[in-house]
């Protein structure tokens, strides 16, 4: 065991001896005094002040009977104190009957000398309760840098698997083990940067790098404050889900491209090209858990909702619109006109995505000053959409034509019109002289690409 007596700055350690009799406090100073820094104290109270000084004792050597407050009533005060309640107690007292001591040892002292004492026995009690509390300090000096360390380990493997994820599983990263999985419904949110590659071939791998991280630097927090996790990322791609209400997925997107114009602001004062994100809402009831094998895990969350999101998302570029929502995600509405006064959305499209067989309505989210006359027209639009749906193909086309004259850049208003005009027959003066509906008509259209 390490005996050593000094602290790290060389100083003795520090003993302090409270007793009201000089001449016990004498004989003990005279035996300590070469070794050790030796305070003293008459009384209780005096005994607590230096017990809670920034140079507070190793150890104190303690009497019992003593006037106004006995030593019992000093240990009982010192271990409730977080400052002196590490330091060790030994008792050195007349009271020497079996019951004292055990008393003695009950209110937390290391030991109990019987006076008249042996100060030989005192000089090693002293010498080995001193060692003791260094050894026990060193001990908790390495627990307490293995906990950091510990942390911060945990912390940073929250980097790479996020906590919330974590916390839907098991209680801590450790105890998370191959197949773990959870089902339960999420809002999915998949966001894709827009012509990247052809951004990336102006740029070194380095820059490349460089460049997606400066802009997930914008974008990926705005996830988190919103109450969602990312999921995973693929290139300057984003899947995050969002457990909670459906308003935290729509503010998240709200917010992604509000920031992703300030970002853009900056870019183009910097002569750099603006950057275009799409991005696609869809809920549902998923599975999320961890996948892999024994030497490489990975958060993952797998449902057709997390699928139907990402062709979502790519359905942006054909509608040229920034956020489309479908009505899985719309059906988890509880108010839809407080949603509505809240948020500027319109059905867009009726639709079966490559791969899919179910039928998907797509909702537009409405996000600023450029999607004004969409809102105006909304109305209109919505009513044109369920007339094409309901096979009025020509009333349909009447109102698109007229939506389009006002507003030419709404290139929904295009599709539909060449949806209309591909179901026409014409006379030899190209005129419509009738509509020609597939079996089992209902507005329905299947897109074949991604």
């Amino acid at each position: 065991m390490n005996t050593k007596l000094t602290s790290q700055q060389g100083e003795k350690k520090r003993i302090l001896i409270i007793d009201d009799t000089a001449e016990n406090i004498d004989i003990l100073n005279s035996a300590l005094k070469d070794t050790y820094r030796i305070s003293v104290a008459l009384n209780g109270q005096k005994a607590l002040k230096i017990a809670a000084s920034e140079k507070k004792p190793d150890l104190i050597l303690l009497d019992v009977m003593m006037p106004g407050m006995d030593g019992y009533e000093v240990i009982e005060r010192l271990k409730s104190d977080k400052i002196s309640n590490g330091i060790p107690v030994i008792f050195i007292t007349a009271m020497s009957e079996i019951e004292d001591e055990q008393k003695g040892f009950s209110l937390g002292a290391v030991d109990y000398i019987a006076k008249p004492f042996s100060i030989p026995i005192v000089t090693e009690r002293v010498k080995t309760h001193i060692a003791l509390k260094e050894y026990s300090d060193h001990l908790e000096d390495l627990v307490n840098q293995k906990t950091i360390e510990l942390q911060k380990t945990n912390e940073a493997y929250e980097r790479f698997v996020p906590k919330a994820l974590i916390r839907y599983l098991k209680d801590d990263i450790i105890s998370v083990q191959l197949g773990d999985a959870i089902e339960q419904n999420f809002h999915i949110l998949f966001s894709d940067m827009r012509g990247f590659s052809a951004i990336s071939e102006k740029f070194s791998p380095k820059e490349v790098m460089a460049f997606i991280n400066s802009y997930l630097k914008v974008i990926a927090p705005i996830v988190k404050k919103h109450n969602g996790f990312i999921i995973t990322y693929i290139g300057d791609a984003i899947m995050a889900a969002f457990p909670g209400d459906v308003t935290d997925i729509i503010e998240c997107a709200v917010e992604m491209q509000d920031s992703l114009a300030k970002l853009n602001y900056d870019r183009i004062l910097n002569n750099d090209i603006p950057i275009d994100i799409g991005i696609g809402i869809n809920s549902g009831a998923c599975m999320l858990g961890i996948i892999g094998e024994k030497d490489r895990l990975e958060g993952a969350i797998m449902s057709d909702v997390v699928n139907l999101s990402a062709r979502v998302e790519s359905l942006t570029k054909y509608y040229k619109t920034s956020v489309l929502l479908t009505h899985n995600t719309m059906d988890t509405i509880g108010n839809l006109e407080e949603f509505k006064r809240k948020y500027s959305v319109r059905i867009i499209d009726k639709v079966r995505v490559v791969g899919k067989t179910e039928t998907v309505i797509l909702y537009e989210l409405l996000l600023d000053e450029k999607n004004n006359e969409k809102l105006l027209q909304s109305e209109q639009y919505e009513k044109a959409f369920n007339l094409y749906c309901a096979g009025h193909i020509q009333e349909a086309y009447d109102i698109f034509l007229k939506l389009h004259e006002t507003n030419s850049k709404d290139y929904c208003l295009v599709i539909f019109i060449q949806r209309c005009e591909k179901l026409f027959d014409y006379d030899e003066n190209n005129k419509i002289s009738q509509v020609v509906l597939p079996e089992k008509f209902d507005g329905t259209t299947t897109l074949h690409a991604k």
